[in-house]
């Protein structure tokens, strides 16, 4: 399987990038993808214009949204540095596999939309109290519902991210 890496060399990222290598994955590591090809500056535009949406966002959204607005803000920032460094380095290395990314995006949007909804609704039978043990239920509760929400879903669709996140031999069709 061919494996779409942005960064991947530091933190957890390397960690990843070792585990598919040694299953045998063809991976592409996106940043190093350009200094491969000798660009030093695309990465770090594209992390400038980043932070530049990321910062315009945050200054007007924090006033109506408050901290829900700074995250907001770093979503849409992050999306759209994705989409340019995406759109860029197809421009200068070649095709990527489209079909299988947004087959990817939906898969983890409806396992994403469905966790939200159990967390919401666990998190609505389960109010807060006054003893520590009413609140350890009224935070965990709404969590491990929506973990086993999210895994079960990505095992049922088989998402080959959280495969191989946790080995799960997939059959080849």
């Amino acid at each position: 399987m061919r494996v779409i890496v942005l960064g991947g060399t530091r933190f957890i990222g390397r960690a990843i990038v070792e585990e598919l290598a040694a299953a045998g994955h063809d991976l592409l590591i996106v940043h190093r993808g350009f200094y491969a090809v000798g660009d030093r500056r695309s990465p770090l535009s594209m992390s400038l214009i980043g932070m530049a949406i990321n910062l315009s966002l945050d200054v007007t959204l924090i006033w109506p949204m408050g901290g829900g607005g700074l995250a907001l803000a770093t979503a849409i920032s992050s999306i759209v540095q994705c989409a340019l460094v995406l759109w860029l380095f197809e421009l200068r290395v070649g095709r990527l596999d489209w079909r299988s990314l947004r087959q990817s995006c939906l898969q983890i949007g409806a396992a994403t939309f469905a966790m939200t909804i159990v967390c919401l609704l666990v998190a609505m039978l389960c109010p807060p109290g006054h003893s520590w043990a009413q609140r350890l239920l009224s935070v965990g509760a709404p969590v491990a519902a929506s973990l086993a929400v999210y895994f079960g879903l990505a095992r049922a669709l088989g998402m080959d991210e959280i495969s191989l996140l946790f080995r799960w031999q997939r059959a080849e069709p």
